[in-house]
């Protein structure tokens, strides 16, 4: 997986994007790659101009599934320090 946050959605300037790119033993395929974007579904938000959504990607096995979960950051918009809202994994590309 890779994060885009500059990437332009539209005429959304750096709204930003995920790029969730499949894997094997023999390596990585473009082959059923996903872009995620805040107008994906189940995706909190939506997609706003310098949103830089991906400006930080992580995966983990989150919930104790066994399988990894992907969580992504964007910058925050408040001006004052503390939590700018948290919600959990809202989407697995299958």
């Amino acid at each position: 997986m890779t994060g885009l946050p500059g990437e332009d959605l539209g005429t959304v300037s750096d709204a930003g994007a995920v790029v969730v790119l499949r894997g094997t033993a023999a390596g990585l395929t473009g082959t059923g790659a996903q872009a995620v974007t805040q107008n994906t579904p189940d995706v909190p938000g939506s997609a706003e101009e310098l949103d830089a959504f991906g400006q930080a990607v992580h995966l983990a096995d989150a919930n104790q599934d066994g399988l990894a979960d992907l969580a992504v950051a964007r910058r925050a918009r408040t001006a004052t320090p503390g939590p700018c809202g948290t919600s959990g994994p809202a989407r697995r590309p299958s």
